[in-house]
């Protein structure tokens, strides 16, 4: 027999277990050795339902994913077998036909593999099973453990195995035994197990609707991971027709729960609030609120008897019911329900411990009880041996026997002491059981204290929830419940919750693909920052809305480069950066689980205590440098507005600009206040404005006008606050295209007032001001390394004799190598070059080389300035492309700045735009020359100024910004 025979065979027994066993053929007695060893473990319909229902409930999605997996396994596996061939000889098709015939079948072949689950062309086996699981796993992927690429690859999987069922209708298919507490038809198929009669007309209609929801769900997913993978922008709540095949089924439902008694009234509303809460998660759709409503109002009309599990199901339609009047709008009533929710949590906490205490009351009576009759017992034992003690002597073969008239008392005793003594052991296991239970106790009192060593992820809030809500539906409570209060004018509470969700949504952003796709994501949740910082700006508290400012702008970078493992400069700053970064991993991971217990709590402390962790660096009462760069770059460094105030010395004020939809704050920070101006804007208009202001520079076009409405609406409204001479503008968004030297008054250019320099973010801020160069004054000029820029190369040969003792690197003799190598040996690096922003992968950002470097395009990356040791005073690029990324998707996405600053570099300068080869010789000869003298933004003022004089229009003199330190 051939391999291939042999499959066939082994296959066929599998497949015929069930006739064969029944049937009286000699044939199918061979099959039965076999059957058991080729079985496939497979969950039946009501361990399927279960297992699912529990483990789900329980957020224990790892153990979920698992056991779904296996099933996956197991599906695939006999699909291998299955696609080799089946060829059924003439014995089993009489068996096939035979047993299907009396059943009315017009075709047993087809009928007998249907009922195995197999299409008839043997192309897949429980292809509906399948498509359930896919659709299981995608879902905790999306919603559960917020992993968005498995995510994204389980819901592709799932959505070609629906097209491939619809092309042939699910009717078509087997019934699959494996269901979910999302397949509707496990509930029928339970009631056709008790005698209630349901037609074969409403089985298919039932299938047929748990095959949409399927797609609805997957269609869902898809527009959810777009969303999340900044595809696309995020959809509003929209309404479907009312008279949709999806929200007919919950009135049908509700009608056949009624009329057949199944279910009381508050369970077959509960259970159909639930499938509308399900539905609306997967949907969008507002009438499933509607729905939600109206059985949840019902069900709550006959809350049952009070217990844990009652009162588990009544906190569950509190939320249900509070979620859905905050989203239609209903804000007091949506609070109502919230403010029930929490209650029941705590009362849910008082019955446990209630339940504790009874018991370790009760084992503590049955123990003291126990031990007195133990004791009377041993006192009647003891009487006993005294007065009869041959009752009690043993021989060879073991106890003598006494006398049958004698024996009576003693063997009694004897069995009463015995049943005494397994009594007493049982209650020692039950006062066991209390003092577990009593150390749990003591143990989620300790959660307070580890609140404090977790309270970067962690508060009590969340740990309240978290027994019910997964992480994304902790984000979308605490934001609508904070949209709530702040609806109703409560504006400290609605503070706290856009806290909370501003917490979460920082955790959730590590299982985001791409650099890019990150801070896209982050633009998908703006309207909650920018809620945030425009409540705490009404409420008057503008130190904390910078505060929030800054937390948004520098999360950007920490999270692009979160998802790249870096080399840093040395193996142990490299060794250091990692363990903090897998930390993070461990507690992301953690933070993933559901119904978090204090025994994890308690573990993942202790874990954490092991490993460099983010909050032991920061409780150090002062940071090393080498600290603070590893921190910069694996984490946000919050930054207190006590703090900022230091960074900013007298003679400067700092402007940090923050854009919404709808208005422009703008942060006026000196070293004595902090205070906030606020204008109305159109976000369109300003952006369509800044291209225009952009192409008319570069084409050297007249802007005037442009550049005074800029100056009407970024510098007018706080013009009386600036104090001193010299300006640090910290831009956001598309403000970070515009030249702000150049803004215009009518009268005079904002340099012409203002020494002016920029940065990032004031966190960037303070780590160049932090710093100390080689301060040696020496040079490395690089020119024209790509052999195509002649007036590059000039550049770079007028800066060189500017700048005595200064080595000059041009056209082959520029290496990359060299650069990266040794410029931790100057003070000053010029290079004039191509540059190039990658805005898919910031990282990728490049200065290209060419020369006598034999790598590929010879470009030094933004990712190798990582691990690059440069102490250099002043890094300035002269080149196309180079300082500004394409601010499309995100803010403050990282171009080659920000792999410079860590280089160890505490200033650099770059340009806007292409410059011109004369105006930037001019420049550039009055900015060195003036460097020894003064500081960088006044030589830089000084230069802008001078260029001025001999080339008027703004595109040859605005282009370059300072960056970092200008001391």
């Amino acid at each position: 027999m051939t391999d291939m025979d042999m499959k066939k065979s082994f296959v066929l027994c599998l497949l015929i277990s069930a006739l064969v066993l029944t049937a009286g053929y000699s044939s199918a007695q061979n099959h039965k050795a076999d059957i058991n060893n080729l079985n496939f473990p497979r969950l039946g319909p009501s361990e399927s339902f279960s297992y699912t229902y529990h483990l789900e409930r329980g957020k224990n999605y790892e153990q979920l994913l698992s056991l779904l997996k296996k099933e996956l396994a197991a599906i695939q596996i006999m699909e291998i077998w299955a696609k080799s061939g089946i060829d059924l000889t003439e014995t089993e098709k009489t068996i096939i036909t035979q047993q299907f015939a009396e059943k009315g079948s017009k075709d047993p072949v087809k009928d007998f593999l249907k009922r195995r689950q197999l299409t008839p062309e043997y192309e897949d086996y429980d292809i509906e099973g399948k498509l359930f699981i896919l659709d299981d796993i995608a879902d905790i992927y999306t919603y559960g453990v917020s992993d968005f690429r498995r995510a994204q690859e389980y819901n592709d999987k799932a959505e070609r195995i629906f097209e491939k069922i619809r092309k042939t209708g699910i009717n078509q298919s087997p019934v699959s035994d494996y269901y979910n507490q999302r397949r509707l038809l496990y509930y029928f198929a339970h009631l056709n197990n008790k005698d209630i009669k349901i037609s074969q007309s409403l089985i298919s209609q039932i299938r047929l609707l748990d095959f949409e929801g399927v797609g609805a769900r997957i269609k869902a997913r898809k527009d959810f991971l777009k969303l999340k993978l900044g595809i696309e922008n995020r959809p509003d709540m929209q309404a479907v027709k009312e008279d949709s095949s999806s929200i007919k089924l919950l009135d049908h439902l509700h009608s056949f729960a009624k009329q057949t008694g199944v279910y009381d009234e508050f369970n077959a509303n509960r259970i159909l609030a639930a499938e509308a809460y399900r539905d609306f998660r997967s949907t969008n759709d507002i009438n499933y609120l509607k729905k939600i409503i109206k059985y949840g109002e019902k069900a709550l009309e006959r809350i049952p008897v009070k217990s844990i599990s009652s009162l588990n199901s009544v906190n569950l339609l509190h939320y249900w019911l509070g979620i859905s009047y905050i989203k239609l709008g209903s804000s007091k009533q949506g609070i109502k329900h919230m403010e029930e929710f929490l209650a029941g949590i705590d009362e849910l906490d008082r019955l446990g411990v209630d339940a504790d205490n009874e018991r370790r009351n009760l084992v503590a009576k049955v123990n003291k009880e126990s031990q007195e009759e133990i004791k009377y017992l041993e006192e009647k034992q003891q009487t006993v041996r005294e007065s009869e003690p041959e009752m009690f002597e043993d021989d060879e073969d073991g106890p003598k026997r006494a006398p049958s008239k004698k024996s009576s008392p003693a063997q009694m005793i004897k069995q009463i002491m015995q049943k005494s003594f397994e009594i007493s052991r049982m209650h020692i296991e039950m006062i066991a059981y209390a003092r577990q239970s009593s150390v749990a106790i003591r143990t989620e009192q300790n959660l307070i204290r580890l609140k404090d060593e977790l309270s970067i992820q962690l508060t009590a809030y969340y740990l309240k929830l978290n027994r019910y809500l997964d992480r994304f539906e902790m984000a979308d409570y605490f934001f609508e419940l904070g949209k709530a209060y702040e609806a109703e004018g409560l504006k400290d509470k609605a503070f706290t919750h856009y806290a909370e969700a501003s917490s979460i949504i920082e955790q959730q952003r590590s299982s985001i693909l791409t650099e890019q796709q990150r801070i896209i994501f982050f633009e998908t949740k703006t309207e909650l920052h920018e809620r945030i910082i425009s409540l705490l700006v009404s409420l008057n508290k503008p130190d904390t809305a910078l505060e929030y400012v800054e937390r948004s702008k520098s999360r950007a970078f920490v999270d692009i480069l979160g998802n790249t493992r870096l080399n840093l400069k040395s193996r142990e700053q490299t060794d250091r950066y990692s363990n903090i970064i897998t930390a993070q991993e461990e507690e992301d991971d953690f933070l993933n689980n559901r119904n978090i217990t204090s025994e994890q709590i308690n573990e993942f402390a202790k874990r954490s205590s092991r490993g460099v962790t983010i909050k032991g660096l920061m409780s150090k009462p002062a940071l090393d440098k080498e600290d603070i760069e590893i921190l910069s770059i694996s984490s946000v460094l919050p930054i207190a507005s006590d703090e900022i105030k230091k960074i900013v010395p007298p003679g400067t004020t700092l402007l940090e600009y923050y854009l919404t939809s709808d208005r422009v704050y703008c942060f006026i920070v000196n070293s004595e206040n902090i205070s906030v101006a606020s204008v109305p804007v159109n976000i369109r208009e300003v952006r369509a404005t800044v291209d225009k202001l952009r192409e008319n520079i570069t084409n050297r076009g007249e802007g005037s006008e442009l550049l005074k409405y800029f100056y009407s609406l970024l510098i007018q409204p706080v013009e009386d606050r600036i104090k001193g001479d010299e300006l640090i503008i910290v831009p956001h968004g598309v403000l970070h295209y515009i030249p702000f030297q150049a803004l215009f008054d009518g009268r005079q250019y904002l340099i012409e007032r203002f020494a002016i320099s920029y940065s990032p973010s004031i966190t960037v801020l303070k780590l160049t001001e932090g710093r100390d160069s080689i301060g040696n004054k020496k040079a490395l000029v690089v020119g024209n390394p790509t052999l195509d820029l002649k007036f590059a190369e000039e550049e770079a040969v007028n800066v060189s004799k500017l700048l005595p003792g200064s080595t000059l690197l041009t056209r082959d003799k520029a290496a990359k190598s060299f650069v990266k190598e040794n410029g931790s040996n100057y003070d000053y690096i010029h290079v004039a070059a191509h540059g190039i922003y990658d805005e898919q992968t910031p990282l990728n950002s490049r200065i290209l080389f060419t020369g006598g470097d034999k790598t590929i395009g010879g470009a030094l990356t933004a990712a190798e300035l990582f691990s690059t040791r440069w102490n250099a005073s002043l890094v300035t690029l002269s080149a196309c492309e180079s300082g500004l990324s394409k601010n499309k998707s995100g803010d403050e996405l990282i171009g080659l700045q920000r792999g410079i600053f860590f280089a160890g570099t505490r200033s650099m300068i770059s340009s806007l735009w292409g410059v011109d080869d004369r105006a930037t010789s001019v420049l550039m000869d009055v900015f060195y020359k003036n460097l020894a003298g003064m500081s960088k933004s006044k030589s830089l003022q000084k230069s802008q100024i001078e260029t001025m004089k001999q080339f008027q229009h703004p595109f040859f003199w605005s282009a370059f910004n300072l960056f970092g330190t200008r001391k």
